[in-house]
């Protein structure tokens, strides 16, 4: 299908086969005494097949287009720096749906754009692999909920989009600059909670004593929690809960 699109629209193509390549990788891999699973074989091939666009991108001095669409990255179904790499993206905000619509509006030949949805490397349909069809998908992405209404489905889809996000986020990096609490008697320090909320007790204090944690260079004063919670690093003075 691929050969006829690019056929009908005139692009200039050429064909490498990653074929070779991909198997080298999982011999030398199986040589270690490391046995291949799903997640490997899955994921393998697409990251080497985009490793491959980016050599012939510098080859020509192009940049790689990034051909997901909403639903695929909405429920993770996408390899990270495999499919999901790119210099641009110009469907990542539309639906499978509003891609076909797209196609129709453009004259596009209905072969294009009514065929399976496959990711042309494991041989089976998108839809095989998801266990729900992409208008179900499109119509929790854009209504809230499937058209329908199948719990087990909407659970699967929620569960796959969070599952998935890390795909979408940015990395997570060390930042020096944000400002960790200390435990002034225990000097260890706490990784600060998403809420950005520490409570403390000072152990065997009368309710309400302050007690004082060090961010840094900089000292605050936090009233004492009159509900038991963990002991940090096991502080003889100081309890702590985050989050």
């Amino acid at each position: 299908m691929s050969y006829k699109i690019c056929e009908f629209l005139k692009i200039p193509n050429i064909t490498v086969n990653i074929g070779a390549p991909v198997s080298a990788l999982y011999n030398e891999i199986s040589v270690t005494g490391m046995q291949l699973n799903d997640i490997a074989t899955f994921n393998t091939p697409a990251r080497i097949r985009m490793a491959t666009l980016y050599a012939i991108s510098g080859i020509v001095g192009g940049r790689v287009a990034n051909t997901c669409n909403l639903s695929e990255d909405y429920v993770g179904y996408a390899t990270k720096f495999g499919d999901a790499a790119g210099d641009f993206s110009p469907l990542s905000n539309l639906t499978v749906t509003e891609v076909k619509l797209i196609g129709k509006s453009l004259g596009l030949p209905s072969e294009f754009i009514e065929k399976v949805p496959t990711d042309g490397l494991c041989g089976k349909t998108d839809e095989d692999n998801l266990g729900f069809s992409y208008g179900y998908l499109d119509h929790v992405i854009r209504n809230g909920v499937g058209a329908g209404y199948d719990e087990a489905i909407n659970q699967k889809i929620h569960t796959l989009h969070m599952r998935g996000l890390h795909k979408l986020n940015p990395m997570p990096a060390f930042d020096p600059s944000e400002k960790t609490p200390v435990c002034s008697q225990c000097h260890h320090y706490v990784e600060d909670c998403d809420y950005k909320e520490t409570v403390v007790e000072q152990c065997e204090a009368p309710e309400n004593t302050k007690v004082k944690m060090t961010w840094r260079s900089e000292e605050k004063s936090y009233l004492k929690h009159p509900k038991k919670i963990n002991k940090h690093n096991n502080c003889p003075w100081f309890e702590l809960k985050l989050g």
